[in-house]
């Protein structure tokens, strides 16, 4: 009966371990697509103050 118990509670863990893998794998897919989406909105910021140095120099040497 001991046995069976543990049986029991081995595959229960082991369902538990299934779950929280798969959990760990949609976290990593969710923090891998927030770092491209982070990194694009960097660039965006990057670009828009390279468009702004432009224009101030534009100006200024007008």
């Amino acid at each position: 009966m001991k046995y069976v118990e543990l049986l029991e509670k081995y595959e229960e863990l082991l369902s538990e371990n299934k779950k929280l893998k798969a959990t760990i794998a949609d976290l990593k897919s969710t923090i891998a697509e927030e770092s491209t989406v982070n990194g694009i909105v960097k660039e965006a910021e990057n670009l828009t103050n390279a468009e702004d140095t432009i224009g101030l120099t534009k100006k200024s040497s007008t």
